[in-house]
């Protein structure tokens, strides 16, 4: 395997402090996380999504940012099945509803709709009538008509509806549909005709099928110009297209004929200035200007601007001179007031053009390579993880970053980093919706940005030590003084009061088999917090879980541990083992039939990793853990994310594939016990295998044998239900 170098760097601008609270919406059952929402669709102030439990499958769920206005809208296929097949929501907002594809016990994938009300969502029109799927989806509306696409043998047709029976129906006939983008009173998308002369090229549409035709032979002589990655401008639409005589460069279109041009061949001759039908999105709108990564093939990928006249380009950055490229758009151009925030390829922090002064700065935004970073109002929200606290959810202002709360209550730090579930779901007014995994399930939470960084500790576990004592483990508040915990039996009205210097405590003198309340506060120096929640635990052994789970891992001092797992009737005792991060030597193996189990003689500030198993009549495998020996609040920043994915590669060849051909996954370091899984455009599952790409075979091989021509997408999950990789392909 290779080795990967981990780089320890001290940041120390005010990354100490937490930066607002969080509050719960729901909690996904654990024991079913293989669809985790990575997104949602808003309507009247209403995030819909798609959530997954073992009771009713992958359904659809609603949130307002408040836990009571966060559930399940209708139970739509009851029984562990679920309606949807992806944890992508496919649909738009169309007269107030939201339509979207589903599946019920007696049809296939149909075109469903919702007011947000269980009597409100209702199959609305089955296409394929009986138990056969529809193929839909890739919505939009435009006209005051929604448009839609269905897949239909060899043909994919384009849907009109205005939101009744009668009125829906397929207005014309294509090979392929592979974007459509709403402009104006029309639709533009990229699309091949049946039988037709021309490649697949830019279409415009208003929902008849009069008003449906070819905007523009942009690769004539029957070539694929590939129009993609459509993002509006002004009054036009900016979208990459390639040409034989050009290769992919950046394109607008107004909608008309003659409005559609390309700003600039900015890689002369034949190569591509942009990434085409299989690079990521090209640029956003700030003022004037459309800012955009493109290559001239003499500075490498930088960043440029245009007004959307033709010839006006202008390459705005060379940080890494030459014909190195200097930008990453895998996470996309944003913007901060006056300033194009980018990332920087192989840099630590991201950088920023000046609009005002013309000038590439640095800046203190991370560079974050996951599916959940994003920007808001000028804030950088994404995961991110450290020795410390492992990963969790941070903020940055571009003064610095700030870890927003400790939501996980141990270093759920991974080597393989692959972010710990958390993505962004959306923005309501002020809140930011967000999920993440921890050892309950798959939780949903907001977060409300405040000046104010001392609360109560909102997050917490308990721990069943023996008949008389149960500890207790909350979130750390940093710069806190003390914490104060109050508890009592469910019967009494007298709360009783301990005080701890630490984020966890023991509360003995317990009666095994009672129910108690308990309740904390912080106290960060100006006396007091409010209290949190008050939450009820049984004090009683737990008998719900099969191996030793671990609960939490604490600091006592620079040189102790203390680790917490879940001791169960079935589980009555454990192993431990550790010793520091990238160490070939365990320390001697520990044998507790505690479930809190101090580890002395450590290392002051050393990153260690650790592992534990249970024994259930065998000793199960063993399962990897990590902790820093640290007293202060300074995060130590461990590079490997970055290298991690610098050095882990995956590969998809050929692009595209032939439809009687092989699809070839290959990975350039293991990734053990995940799960490929295959999609078509509207989300439905052409194939899904658990495999591993381990240090002997790290290539997969998927027969793509007679499917469909079109576009597809591969993921590729970790066990945990997290998505490591995602790409696009194209059979033709």
């Amino acid at each position: 395997m290779k080795k990967i170098q981990i780089v320890i760097v001290l940041f120390l601008f005010s990354l100490s402090n937490s930066f607002g609270q969080t509050s719960l919406l729901s909690t996904i059952d654990p024991n079913y996380t293989q669809y985790l929402s990575t997104g949602g669709i808003e309507m009247n102030g209403v995030l819909y999504y798609i959530a997954a439990n073992s009771t009713s499958g992958s359904e659809l769920w609603r949130t307002d940012g408040t836990q009571s206005g966060t559930y399940l809208v209708k139970d739509i296929n009851p029984g562990y099945a679920g309606s949807f097949a992806s944890e992508y929501l496919s649909g738009a907002v169309y007269q107030g509803n939201l339509y979207f594809t589903a599946r019920d016990s007696s049809h296939g994938y149909e075109l469903w709709r919702t007011d947000g009300t269980p009597l409100g969502t209702q199959l609305f029109y089955d296409l394929n009538p009986g138990p056969g799927d529809a193929s839909i989806g890739n919505f939009t509306t435009t006209n005051n008509k929604l448009l839609f696409i269905r897949l239909i043998g060899n043909t994919t047709e384009l849907y009109a509806s205005n939101g009744t029976v009668a009125g829906t129906s397929s207005i014309y006939s294509f090979e392929v549909i592979y974007n459509i983008f709403s402009l104006g009173n029309n639709a533009v998308m990229s699309a091949r005709e049946v039988g037709g002369s021309t490649g697949t090229d830019l279409w415009r549409t208003n929902g008849t099928p009069n008003g449906t035709f070819l905007l523009k032979d942009i690769n004539p002589g029957g070539g694929n110009s590939f129009p993609s990655h459509f993002t509006k401008f002004n009054n036009w639409v900016m979208f990459d297209a390639y040409t034989d005589a050009n290769g992919a460069e950046l394109w607008r279109s107004d909608g008309s004929s003659g409005g559609t041009i390309m700003i600039k061949d900015i890689f002369l001759g034949n190569n591509d200035g942009l990434g085409g039908f299989y690079g990521p999105p090209i640029g956003i709108q700030h003022g004037g200007y459309f800012y955009f990564g493109a290559n001239d093939g003499v500075k490498g990928l930088e960043l440029w601007r245009t007004n959307g006249t033709a010839g006006d380009a202008t390459r705005l950055s060379d940080i890494k001179t030459g014909s190195a490229s200097s930008i990453q758009l895998n996470n996309g151009i944003h913007i901060k007031g006056s300033e194009v925030v980018f990332r920087v390829d192989g840099f630590n922090r991201c950088a920023s053009y000046d609009t005002l002064t013309g000038r590439i700065n640095k800046t203190n935004y991370r560079n974050a390579y996951n599916m959940g970073m994003t920007f808001y109002d000028g804030v950088q929200y994404y995961s991110y993880q450290d020795s410390i606290y492992g990963d969790e959810f941070r903020r940055n202002d571009g003064t610095g970053e700030k870890k927003i709360q400790e939501l996980i209550l141990f270093n759920n730090y991974q080597p393989y980093y692959s972010s710990g579930g958390f993505r962004i779901m959306g923005k309501l007014g002020n809140k930011i919706l967000f999920r993440y995994n921890d050892f309950e399930g798959t939780k949903y939470r907001s977060y409300v940005p405040v000046s104010n960084t001392c609360f109560a500790p909102e997050i917490s576990r308990t721990c069943w030590i023996n008949t008389s004592r149960t500890d207790i483990i909350w979130n750390r508040i940093p710069d806190v003084n003390n914490y104060q915990v109050a508890y009592k039996l469910l019967s009494d009205t007298a709360w009783i009061y301990k005080t701890s210097s630490v984020s966890f405590t023991n509360l003995g003198s317990l009666i095994n088999g009672e129910t108690y309340e308990y309740k904390i506060r912080a106290n960060c120096g100006s006396g007091y917090t409010t209290w949190s929640d008050v939450k009820s635990f049984i004090h009683q052994q737990v008998n719900s879980y099969y191996y030793a789970t671990l609960i939490a891992e604490r600091n006592i001092s620079s040189s102790e541990e203390v680790i917490y797992w879940n001791k169960n009737t079935s589980t009555n005792r454990a192993q431990i083992r550790y010793r520091p991060f990238n160490t070939s030597t365990w320390s001697n193996t520990i044998v507790t039939f505690s479930p809190r189990h101090v580890i002395t003689g450590l290392q002051p500030n050393t990153f260690y990793e650790y592992e534990i198993r249970g024994f259930d009549g065998g000793w199960e495998p063993w399962r990897r853990h990590y902790f820093t020996t640290s007293q202060d609040a300074i995060f130590r920043m461990d590079l490997i994310n970055e290298q991690q994915i610098a050095n882990t590669r995956i590969k998809l060849s050929p692009n595209p594939v032939n439809p009687m051909g092989v699809l070839q996954i290959e990975s350039e370091l293991p990734l053990n016990d995940c799960q490929i899984v295959v999609t078509d455009v509207v989300g439905k599952i052409i194939f899904r295998e658990s495999s591993n790409l381990s240090d002997d075979e790290k290539v997969k091989q998927i027969q793509v044998g007679n499917w469909k021509e079109g576009l597809y997408f591969v993921s590729i999950f970790n066990n945990n239900g997290n998505k490591l990789y995602s790409e696009k392909f194209v059979v033709r």
